[in-house]
């Protein structure tokens, strides 16, 4: 059986990690076959949001230990390339989800740990249950951050709260995680649902080339200089404004009117 489950429908893609008698813990296989999937809708431009949650309840437990305990029996040396390549292996997806034009909403609820946390902290925007609970674990087994973790955490929650998370290991709830900036919003767990399809709504309705180029200019603007960055909003100003959508937008502003967006 495959370890996700997906859908696209009403221009929003869904990708759902299907391992819930395991927690929804991820494995090598897990990651690829959650790239194949993104990397297939990337270019799709009848996309506009991915919606990235998990069956059951929880959403994603961290790697699957099962795995790491075979691969500990190894000598050192071997069991060092055989851990530096699965990093390896993960990291494509990493990319790519900052990458892909579509906004990536996370939908956590239960326990939220390991990679989870690093899954979480890739999405452009998180919605969580009230009944979440967070915890990057990789030093409960004497390992340091990877998936991304050491990049995302510290531009999204400062560096001394990051310092905070990987290095002690503790577990937080969902207001925490709220009040440091790791999610965007929290609610009732019977409402994470329907809050997440309406969040992936506005982005499929919306203006998608003006949200993805605003994706990708906040993305790049923590390495670029206040020249660069003002060159990069100008460039893109140029593109957008080409565009239909643009069109519609200011002349339906005018016309004190909804806009009708088309997606280009």
């Amino acid at each position: 059986m495959s370890d996700i489950l997906t859908k696209v429908e009403g221009g929003i893609a869904r990708l759902t990690i299907n391992r819930p008698q395991a927690r929804n813990a991820v494995r090598p296989e897990t990651m690829d076959e959650m790239l194949q999937f993104l990397l297939a809708i990337e270019s799709s431009p009848d996309i506009g949001a991915v919606i990235l949650d998990a069956t059951g309840e929880h959403f994603i437990s961290g790697g699957d230990l099962k795995g790491f305990a075979s691969n500990a029996a190894q000598p050192p040396r071997e069991r060092a390339a055989t851990f530096e390549a699965l990093v390896h292996r993960m990291n494509p997806l990493f990319l790519t989800l900052e990458r892909i034009p579509q906004i990536v909403i996370a939908s956590v609820r239960g326990y939220v740990a390991g990679s989870g946390v690093c899954f979480l902290a890739a999405a452009d925007l998180a919605i969580a249950s009230d009944n979440a609970k967070f915890m990057l674990s990789h030093i409960k087994i004497g390992a340091p951050p990877d998936a991304g973790a050491s990049y995302f955490l510290p531009r999204q929650v400062t560096l001394k709260r990051a310092k905070q998370i990987v290095l002690l290991g503790d577990t937080f709830d969902a207001e925490e995680a709220l009040r440091i900036g790791l999610v965007n919003r929290v609610v009732a767990n019977e409402r994470l649902d329907s809050e997440t399809l309406t969040l992936a709504e506005r982005f499929a309705a919306g203006p998608r080339r003006a949200f993805s180029e605003a994706k990708q200019l906040l993305n790049q603007s923590l390495q670029n200089t206040l020249a660069e960055q003002l060159w990069a909003e100008a460039r893109c100003a140029s593109r957008i404004t080409a565009t239909e959508d643009f069109a519609e937008g200011a002349t339906a502003f005018t016309e004190k009117r909804p806009p009708r967006f088309k997606g280009r």
